[in-house]
């Protein structure tokens, strides 16, 4: 039961269609069954690949790669393909959303990520 059914039921709203609410919250509750029934709906699209760079990159061409070289200028997010999403601050596990990433010296990620294989999928994000 979702927090508003649970809020409705303890003021004493009046049942609507056999369930706690109010006529006044029921759009707020139909709403809230389409987000129970696509739940993916709230999560944010993963990052463009493309725009990120490749920890096998950065194996393959070194750090002196054009691309490495503008990247190791600025502070950067960490991506794991294998898991979908970014990894939080202080390396303590995963984040979908970019805001709630860890950002990392470029160096500092370098060094974190140095023990990952290709199976991982890692990539960095520059952090503008």
């Amino acid at each position: 039961m979702s927090f508003h059914r649970v809020l409705c039921w303890l003021l004493g709203h009046a049942r609507v269609n056999g369930r706690p609410g109010c006529t006044r919250c029921d759009a707020t509750l139909e709403a809230e069954r389409v987000v129970e029934d696509a739940p993916h709906m709230l999560m944010p699209s993963p990052p463009v690949l493309s725009d990120m760079l490749a920890l096998s990159s950065v194996r393959r061409y070194g750090r002196d790669g054009r691309k490495a070289r503008l990247f190791a200028m600025g502070n950067v997010r960490i991506w794991s393909q294998e898991h979908g999403a970014y990894w939080r601050p202080g390396r303590c596990g995963y984040t979908r959303h970019p805001e709630e990433a860890g950002v990392y010296s470029f160096d500092d990620a370098l060094a974190s990520t140095d023990h990952c294989g290709p199976e991982k999928g890692i990539y960095y994000e520059r952090d503008v």
